[in-house]
């Protein structure tokens, strides 16, 4: 469930289902890292230390369950549990070095990927396990290695493991972004199934006139990222900006905004649409009044649709306003 959905219902005039499938949605936001405890039958005590799963499915729909385990000194090595229609069916356990963490689980073209951070001696590195889904093999492969002395300003992004983006709907995007003084970057790295890297960029995204710079989203189409950030300008209002960027070159459409609004969005492509929608209230924590709605053209790149309409149900204000604050 999306803004997008409850937008769709709000041009339907489906007011009555609109509460309802929001709660639903929040509900749902945390449904790719599942947190529960198993049944003694098929785990014994050690791997019970660590409740945390990560489950992915294999080419024949069948559960592939990765369990981290960690020690007072941080993860020591995962578990990987093959099931065969809901039941357990083999388990291997995969070492790790020290300083090591899971990132990421994700499948591309029923191959499997277990993404992880690990830092060594000034250096960060990104590696991944490649799950082979029919023999059950796995071949890790080492995706990016920064050294602080080397490369200063790409460790200052990715030593913070929480702020590196992932995105593997098409093929595997990573990126991060960091500041050197007044300036504001977003590193792209672009990987095909194999883990080899197509490309990657270095993109300006915030200067002295684009100030407080926060990464909102990044989409994958069309061999290109679509790179959504909030700024302020030199009067401190919030606006938006979308950067097209691939190998050759990089577009840039500033999206200024009629109010000043908080805004807590989404964003999706559709053919040819980029649309940027979600609900606004006029402060941080105040309650929300109604939704707001952007449509950027792709080929022309430029804004082609704009309007906020607010909320006529106090009700609906109300009930938004305290499911946010429960998210």
């Amino acid at each position: 469930m999306s803004f997008f959905c409850i937008y769709a219902l709000i041009l339907n005039n489906d007011m009555k289902y609109l509460f309802f499938l929001f709660f639903c949605a929040s509900t749902s936001i945390f449904s790719q890292n599942i947190s529960f405890e198993k049944g003694e039958e098929t785990k014994d005590s050690n791997i019970l230390v660590d409740y945390k799963e990560y489950h992915i499915v294999d080419s024949l729909n069948n559960l592939v369950a990765v369990r981290p385990y960690h020690s007072s000194t941080g993860l020591k090595h995962y578990y990987l549990e093959f099931y065969a229609d809901l039941n357990f069916n083999e388990r291997k356990k995969i070492n790790v070095t020290n300083n090591t963490e899971i990132l990421s689980v994700f499948t591309i073209k029923n191959m499997g990927y277990v993404l992880m951070h690990e830092k060594k001696q000034g250096t960060i590195i990104l590696k991944a396990d490649i799950i082979n889904f029919e023999d059950k093999t796995i071949e890790r492969k080492q995706l990016l290695s920064v050294n602080k002395n080397d490369q200063p300003h790409n460790y200052k992004g990715l030593k913070t493991s929480s702020k590196i983006n992932i995105d593997y709907s098409k093929d595997l995007l990573i990126s991060y972004t960091s500041k050197k003084k007044e300036e504001d970057y977003v590193f792209l790295h672009f990987f095909n199934e194999n883990l080899i890297e197509t490309f990657n960029s270095k993109s300006l995204i915030g200067s002295e006139e684009a100030r407080n710079v926060k990464l909102l989203d990044i989409k994958q189409h069309n061999n290109k990222a679509y790179v959504l950030t909030s700024y302020q300008d030199l009067n401190k209002k919030f606006n938006y900006q979308l950067f097209e960027i691939d190998q050759n070159e990089q577009k840039e459409t500033r999206i200024i905004t009629t109010d000043n609004n908080f805004e807590q969005i989404n964003s999706i492509i559709i053919d040819n649409k980029h649309i940027i929608s979600g609900l606004y209230s006029k402060k941080k924590d105040k309650p929300l009044l109604g939704y707001t709605y952007y449509q950027i053209n792709i080929d022309t790149f430029k804004l082609s649709t704009y309007k906020t309409t607010e909320f006529k149900d106090e009700y609906l204000k109300k009930g938004f306003h305290f499911l946010i604050k429960l998210i």
